[in-house]
């Protein structure tokens, strides 16, 4: 989760403390690290809430039904996963068999670049002003680059190995390319020209492209550190590297938006938070031991008692220093209420102090809250005015108390902003393991779950198993956002359920971009092999990819070559020998010697173990090949240590 600041926002205090100067200068020196520790995360980094955007929050709790929430709240992944187990359906042809024949392999890629061109061009129109595209014209758009991309790709695939090792990023420029010449060509000069007189919103836009396209490298990387360290002494300080790559990387997204704070926790959580979410239930599900898992879990529920403690402390009191400002009534305590309240008093409004009217996301709003804000558009901005030394009067106690009034609106709309950022932190890390338990169980029963690395040595007799931790992983994680709409609750007579459902709804077109676009590449994998140091499918496992058919791979010092018995998936099926493609495992480096041969598609026969025991090869298994065309191998390379 995201830690917002665990300092409590009070009032400053005319009388001298009694405790002693060294322990107030470390607590001076303590604070100051924690607000700098704070000002890291998206939740305390500063930003706030328009006005426009906290009037329509405010209608939005008033007039939407619960029913309406929950249906938002619960129906917003299902576009996801109806892509992703859609694009699951389509088959995949044996690998070997050349990009020529791999036709299912193509409409993958064609849904990718369609999502992938779809998700530029929503953001395109938040972020440019002057972008304009029309329904007919995005539609051309997306065929015009899902076509071409294609042919780019097929391009590619003639003249190197197929599948194309990390296609997604090999194909990336050229994908980039293509949608700008297509554009250019379809949109026509007018709105090209509008778009590059604002130069600024341009390198905003593709920093932000850029930098989305970072996750795509990081968090693959991290995934095979983490397999690579599963099983040795490193497991632990890879774990807790994963917290530290969020925060970088979303302090790194989010420089990208900071002019847009409306849309800065939807922009940055729904890409870093939801990278971190899925390789977290990943790494979950791939969990090799108890331990592992128990390190995992304590890691995530050390950082959410640090949201809940950090959000106790950041609105234990907002509504009480609401509450001193005259006139305000007692009425219910509901910190939009208040705020909404403060809005509209003619005092505060007098003295308006550098705080956003109008929000970069367009909002639904009554004519009486257009017109407040037509109202507030009109007042001239104040510098913040220093307290008055004089004996107090009338006159000063008023600008006083209007001052105060203005910089606890500043508060609220910054408690708005740190509430929207958890919440969605929340969510997200509830929904991902979710998605992820139910996806591996219908992968099981897809003929594509043997392409999918991430899902290496998960069997139809295993997967219950798998689901479970990953389940009840979601079930933590959905107690915490219990916790936290609770705490929201108490403290601020907020409904978290609402203020998410909001910003689900008014930012649906952002969301769903997002989210189509960020699990689908995650589909296309490679073949890989698993080894038991008994007979039985026991004991350590070993597993490393095969990425390519008559190569051999030589096991090194992290595998184990007393093994008992192995398991594959993903590897081809069709070959030259009598129309089957054959493993093989030799007792030497380098693929010669005594070899045992087997059928790749023998595990579609149901006849582990007894079978597939590699006893008849003395336990001494040094390195292995599959063999589709020649019984001799192409060259050696080391088996990685995944």
């Amino acid at each position: 989760m995201v830690s917002p600041s665990p300092m409590e926002l009070q009032e400053p205090s005319n009388v001298p403390s009694p405790v002693s100067k060294p322990i107030r200068s470390l607590r001076v020196l303590g604070a100051k690290c924690v607000h700098a520790w704070a000002k890291f995360h998206v939740s305390y980094c500063g930003g706030r809430y328009s006005i426009e955007r906290l009037l329509a929050l405010d209608e939005y709790t008033r007039n939407t039904s619960l029913l309406r929430v929950l249906l938002v709240c619960v129906a917003t992944p299902l576009p996801m996963a109806v892509l992703v187990i859609s694009q699951e359906a389509v088959p995949l042809q044996d690998p070997t068999a050349g990009w020529q024949a791999n036709y299912g392999y193509w409409i993958r890629m064609g849904v990718v670049t369609l999502v992938a061109t779809n998700t530029i061009t929503t953001q395109a129109k938040f972020l440019v002003e002057g972008f304009v595209i029309s329904w007919r014209r995005l539609l051309l758009l997306l065929a015009c680059s899902t076509v071409l991309g294609n042919i780019v790709d097929m391009t590619f695939a003639a003249f190197m190995p197929f599948p194309i090792p990390f296609a997604i990023l090999a194909n990336s420029p050229a994908f980039f390319v293509l949608v700008i010449v297509s554009f250019r060509a379809i949109a026509g000069r007018r709105v090209i020209r509008e778009m590059l007189a604002r130069k600024d919103q341009m390198i905003t836009f593709v920093s932000f492209l850029c930098a989305q396209e970072l996750m795509a490298v990081i968090y693959p990387a991290y995934q095979v550190l983490f397999q690579a360290t599963i099983n040795t002494p490193y497991k632990l300080p890879v774990i807790l590297l994963l917290p530290l790559i969020k925060l970088i990387v979303k302090n790194i997204v989010l420089r990208c938006v900071t002019h847009m704070e409306d849309m800065m926790p939807e922009a940055v959580i729904f890409t870093v938070d939801f990278f971190n979410a899925l390789y977290l239930a990943t790494c979950m599900e791939s969990a090799a031991s108890m331990a592992t898992v128990l390190v995992i879990v304590s890691t995530d529920l050390a950082q959410t008692a640090t949201v809940l403690y950090g959000l106790y402390w950041r609105t234990a009191t907002i509504l009480q220093r609401l509450r001193s400002i005259a006139d305000i009534p007692s009425g219910d305590d509901n910190l939009l209420t208040r705020a909404n309240f403060l809005c509209r008093t003619l005092e505060v409004l007098n003295n308006q102090i550098r705080v956003r009217i109008r929000s970069c996301l367009p909002h639904r709003l009554s004519s009486a809250d257009r017109s407040l804000l037509s109202s507030l558009e009109k007042l001239p901005v104040k510098e913040p005015a220093a307290a008055p030394n004089n004996p107090p009067t009338a006159q000063s106690k008023v600008h006083v108390n209007a001052v105060a009034a203005a910089a606890k609106r500043r508060c609220t709309l910054e408690a708005l902003f740190t509430s929207e950022c958890i919440v969605l932190t929340a969510y997200l890390e509830t929904v991902i393991p979710i998605f992820y338990g139910n996806f591996m169980l219908i992968m099981m029963r897809l003929p594509s779950a043997k392409y999918h690395t991430e899902l290496t040595g998960v069997t139809s007799e295993n997967v219950g198993t798998k689901v479970h931790t990953v389940s009840l992983f979601a079930a933590l994680q959905l107690l915490s956002f219990v916790l936290l709409s609770t705490l929201i609750r108490r403290n601020v007579g907020m409904k978290a359920l609402y203020q998410l459902a909001f910003v689900l709804e008014t930012q649906m077109e952002l969301i769903q971009s997002k989210l189509t676009t960020w699990v689908l590449p995650e589909a296309i994998k490679n073949g890989a092999v698993t080894l038991y140091s008994d007979t039985h499918f026991h004991g350590v496992a070993h597993q490393f990819p095969i990425e390519w058919t008559g190569k051999c791979y030589n096991l090194n010092f992290c595998h184990d070559d007393n093994s008992g018995s192995v398991k594959w998936k993903g590897l081809p099926t069709n070959g030259s020998f009598h129309g089957k493609a054959h493993i093989a495992f030799y007792t030497n480096p380098n693929c010669v010697g005594f070899h045992h041969d087997w059928l790749t598609d023998v595990q579609e026969k149901n006849t582990f173990p007894n079978d597939f025991m590699i006893d008849g090869i003395y336990n001494k298994v040094s390195s292995i090949v599959v063999k589709t065309k020649s019984k001799h191998s192409l060259g050696s390379v080391d088996a990685k240590c995944t």
